[in-house]
């Protein structure tokens, strides 16, 4: 009884239908329908602090792992040491770390990196390139065949 209770720490909606995610504080991860009944469940072993499902790719991330799932499948594992936050772009996923900036094809394959010296508070995308934001600096990404297009 005493473990008997587990909190939901994060939610988030399907990409193409009513229904939704809800992880919880053990790592379980349950996709529900509209109406609340489960449809699947997973184990991530930590707790999720972002689900992102965009309809062909589904990510869990934790805060030390990426895991990224196609239909039923584990596609790809990414380690990540700093946590970060998932940023999902057109064609591609990036991760915003401490001090470094990661981008990734939709399947989770590397793509490239930025490094800093100081932490990175922001990563946005505008018509001029990806910006990447420290307290004190701020840096354009730009050329043709971008990841964020």
């Amino acid at each position: 009884e005493m473990h008997a209770a587990d909190w939901i720490n994060a939610v988030a909606f399907a990409g193409r239908s009513n229904e939704a995610f809800l992880a919880t504080a053990s790592g379980q991860i349950v996709q529900v329908s509209a109406s609340g009944d489960p449809l699947r469940a997973f184990q991530t072993g930590t707790a999720p602090h972002r689900i992102a499902d965009t309809g062909d790719f589904l990510y869990f991330l934790t805060d030390t792992r990426l895991y990224v799932l196609r239909g039923e499948t584990l596609h790809a594992v990414v380690d990540t040491t700093d946590g970060g936050d998932l940023i999902i772009a057109q064609t591609g996923i990036g991760l915003l770390e401490k001090n470094r900036f990661r981008w990734l094809n939709e399947d989770g394959s590397y793509v490239g990196s930025v490094l800093s010296k100081d932490p990175l508070r922001r990563a946005y995308w505008t018509p001029s390139g990806l910006i990447l934001e420290s307290r004190q600096k701020r840096v354009t990404i730009a050329g043709p065949g971008s990841w964020w297009d």
